[in-house]
């Protein structure tokens, strides 16, 4: 299903952008 599809890689995108702020806000990341 191309919605699933999209969905997948909408979770994806979403955990990379989480790891992206959390390193952001730790100190000395």
């Amino acid at each position: 299903d191309e919605k699933e599809e999209l969905r997948k890689r909408f979770e994806k995108l979403n955990i990379v952008r989480i790891i992206q702020l959390a390193i952001l806000f730790i100190p000395g990341g």
